[in-house]
């Protein structure tokens, strides 16, 4: 498995403006293991967001702590008036209410989202875990493939695909589908969790425990 590349943490955080496109590099920095650089930079985070809370300096606070799993201080930052009208900011709390299983609100959040301009698949695929988390497997498979064909290239899609299958008790065609995120992206963690449980139903215990290790590699843990 190819070591993921290495990520310009400060550089990323440093950019102006701060937006999506940075965002998404800060979350990829998990996948190469640069928690301890993310930890040593949501310090100086929270200290210029406390001193002076701008826009843009809560909105990047909050998004680093909800990198770390910090759910509490990022919902602090991203939940603040001044970021209502910020894409990325309400598709970040969201994903943070979709931590907490407050799937109605991260639902609305994600709709939002996307009518500020936040990536719309992103905001699709969100929005179909937030709906398929609430028992509405047949509207969550429509927002799923509503986001293709574009959405068919990332492995959050066929990962969304195999959790609304496993949900049916589609054993079968969840695995492979979730064998096929996990393909896409061998750092895709609750696609490992996800498909170390099937296989722990199937009897598959080495391959479960495998799977779970591998989930556990990377942050969010």
């Amino acid at each position: 498995m190819a070591a993921p590349t290495t990520i310009d943490v400060k550089g990323a955080l440093a950019t102006e403006p701060f937006a999506w496109d940075q965002a998404s590099q800060v979350r990829m920095a998990l996948r190469t293991s640069q928690y301890v650089e993310l930890k040593e930079e949501y310090l100086n985070l929270e200290e210029i967001a406390e001193q002076n809370p701008t826009p843009a300096a809560l909105l990047r606070a909050g998004i680093v702590a909800f990198s770390l799993g910090m759910h509490h201080d990022a919902e602090e930052y991203l939940s603040n008036e001044k970021l209502a009208k910020d894409g990325t900011a309400q598709y970040y709390l969201g994903c943070v209410y979709l931590g907490q299983c407050w799937f109605q609100e991260a639902e609305t959040l994600f709709e939002k989202a996307e009518a500020l301009g936040a990536d719309p698949i992103d905001c699709k695929l969100s929005r179909a875990e937030a709906v398929r988390s609430q028992g509405r497997l047949e509207e969550a498979e429509k927002l799923v493939k509503s986001s293709a064909p574009q959405g068919a290239t990332r492995a959050e899609y066929s990962f969304q695909l195999g959790c609304i299958l496993a949900d049916r008790g589609e054993t079968y065609g969840a695995v492979e589908y979730l064998e096929r995120a996990v393909d896409m992206d061998p750092y895709h963690t609750k696609a490992l969790y996800w498909l170390a449980n099937e296989n722990a139903l199937r009897g598959n215990d080495d391959e479960a425990i495998r799977l779970y290790e591998r989930s556990l590699s990377r942050p969010p843990f």
